[in-house]
């Protein structure tokens, strides 16, 4: 009976996993891929040697994060590209909200903002010729933390519309 129950929650737990981690296993081991995970102890541990003037600013988001991924890739146009369209594929398919697109002169950005199994996901990808950065905050941050967390860093996204003032 314990190995039943065993399989079931090892079922269950593979059955959660994200199609964005997906997407990072799929492309970990390929030549010419970067993938690094950072856990929120190893967040906690690199802010607290740092001394940051955003400290309660950014202590704040910590907690809130999960982890963080970020895949880099670079001499394969190609490869590029297929990662680029896997990710994009996926903030449709997780009817994921668009923050930025942004196209021009060979250099795609894309800022988007999926909630997928109770966790909330920044992604930022950014592709110019055979090169690509795709970064992703996991956590339970709201797109508000977010924002915040980001304001001032060159991928922040947009502040949300302010609705006119009436006089």
């Amino acid at each position: 009976m314990k190995r039943i129950f065993l399989l079931a929650a090892m079922a269950l737990l593979c059955g959660t996993m994200s199609a964005q981690d997906a997407i990072i296993k799929k492309y970990k081991d390929v030549k010419n891929v970067e993938v690094v995970h950072v856990s929120k102890a190893m967040m906690k541990m690199g802010f607290a040697a740092s001394q940051d003037d955003d400290a309660e600013k950014m202590s704040r988001a910590i907690e809130k994060l999960d982890h963080l991924d970020v895949l880099n890739s670079e001499k394969s146009a190609a490869l590029a590209q297929d990662i680029f369209d896997d990710v994009d594929d996926f903030i449709t398919k997780q009817k994921g909200e668009r923050l930025v697109e942004q196209s021009g002169d060979g250099e795609s950005t894309l800022i988007a903002w999926v909630k997928e199994n109770g966790l909330n996901r920044m992604i930022v990808l950014t592709k110019y010729d055979s090169n690509l950065t795709l970064v992703v905050f996991v956590g339970t941050m709201t797109l508000e933390e977010a924002q915040e967390m980001l304001s001032g860093s060159p991928i922040a996204p947009p502040a949300p519309p302010q609705a006119p003032r009436v006089k």
